[in-house]
């Protein structure tokens, strides 16, 4: 997400909107899901917080939560 109100787009594969929500050890944003021939889907992102990053131990427990999420 930029400051000037555009919308950030993430690996040519997701456009962030804005912040839906903060916690602990992670953000969510709601953003579109961008795919061949003009394919847009809405849908929300969960990042992890930069000062998590490199803490293995949360990093393990975030994609335990997005496995389950994708069933």
């Amino acid at each position: 997400m930029s400051n000037n109100g555009e919308a950030t787009v993430i690996n040519d594969r997701y456009e962030i909107h804005k912040r839906i929500g903060r916690g602990g050890m992670a953000e969510v944003f709601l953003a579109e899901q961008l795919g061949p021939s003009d394919f847009v889907k809405p849908c929300v992102l969960k990042r992890i917080t930069p000062n998590f990053v490199t803490n293995t131990t949360i990093r393990k427990m975030f994609m335990e939560e997005a496995k389950l999420s994708a069933l």
